[in-house]
């Protein structure tokens, strides 16, 4: 059996479920036996529901661990995908049982020899100088990004033809920060001056649904539509011509299907891992939302529209980047593991 820690919750999302749903959807294929633990959150309860995974509801993950409250002997893998990751956990799981293989998703402690293999999805640490132990197996890169079945399909379409630009802002499922609202105010003027249509994508967790609206309201603008939960965020993402949205997963995702972004990062490892694709002249990236970085957004969705930037180029570099085939190459680390 294979068991998934996974971290979830309102100021979270459900990012890194998602993705291990993505992983277990496939390994559930090659008739694994499979399990989830997490946190009581309830848009977690009903996407585990939803896809007929097996799953236990504990109060704290790290509690859970220590103090062997879920009985792991009958488990061969265990994968950690959470936030707070640490040696006293891991070695927590290796004493309860000696034969458990673990494999840690984002995790920078890699002189930890209780873990088995490490793959850093996200490559956002910049201190790559610390030693790897020699009972660890440790993989890094974009190409390990997970992405969703239903964006392949998109990887090689033809783009839609439309008179209408589209911006689409889109954070996540909690979006805990509120960059949507940060950044709609600062778009209203391109709005004012060119026929952008603005699709903002709201996710399960987004808790200022009601301030966003009145701000619509006040408005008035037709051009501006929120979209709640969609189920087809990968078309979405295709017909837009550009993309605002946070640096994590959503980025590999982009450049997945080649469209222009706008990065945000938010918090310092999105950072890092934001700079891969700037470096590589897929996106253009912010932190500080000053009048300087809304000019240089201005500048940029302006550019791509009056064609100044090459949108074809653009879409060459992210398809390099990301070839969409993460899920089965981590699925095949899972499955050696547990083949050891």
């Amino acid at each position: 059996m294979i068991l998934f820690y996974i971290s979830v919750g309102k100021n979270i999302g459900i990012g890194h479920l998602k993705r291990c749903g993505y992983l277990a959807q496939k390994l559930k294929q090659l008739n694994f036996d499979l399990k989830f633990i997490i946190i009581n959150d309830k848009y977690s309860i009903d996407y585990l529901k939803k896809n007929q995974f097996k799953y236990k509801i504990v109060k704290n993950i790290e509690f859970d661990i220590i103090n062997n409250n879920t009985i792991i002997n009958d488990y061969r893998v265990i994968l950690l995908d959470m936030l707070n990751i640490n040696g006293v956990i891991t070695r927590a799981l290796k004493e309860k049982n000696t034969k458990i293989k673990i494999i840690a998703l984002d995790y920078f402690d890699m002189e930890d020899s209780n873990v088995d293999t490490i793959i850093n999805l996200i490559n956002h640490n910049p201190n790559f100088t610390k030693p790897i132990h020699k009972k660890v197996k440790y993989l890094e890169g974009v190409k390990y990004g997970i992405i969703r079945n239903e964006f392949i399909p998109f990887t090689n379409k033809a783009k839609k033809k439309s008179n209408i630009f589209k911006i689409l802002i889109t954070f996540g499922g909690s979006d805990p920060q509120n960059y949507t609202l940060r950044i709609l105010p600062n778009l209203v003027p391109l709005l004012e001056m060119y026929l952008f249509n603005v699709e903002i994508i709201v996710g399960p967790n987004y808790i200022y649904t009601e301030i966003l609206n009145k701000y619509i309201n006040i408005l008035s603008l037709d051009c501006i539509k929120i979209i709640f939960s969609p189920n087809n965020i990968p078309e979405i993402m295709h017909d837009s011509d550009v993309v605002i949205s946070g640096s994590g997963t959503t980025a590999i995702e982009l450049a997945t299907l080649g469209i222009p972004s706008i990065l945000l990062p938010q918090n310092i490892n999105e950072l890092h891992f934001a700079e891969i694709f700037k470096n590589a002249g897929f996106s253009i990236i912010g932190c500080d939302l000053d009048e300087i970085f809304f000019n240089k957004i201005f500048q940029y969705i302006t550019d791509i529209y009056h064609g100044k930037i090459s949108t074809e180029n653009i879409n060459k570099i992210g398809k390099k980047m990301c070839q969409g085939n993460g899920t089965e190459l981590i699925c095949n680390e899972i499955i050696e593991l547990y083949g050891n």
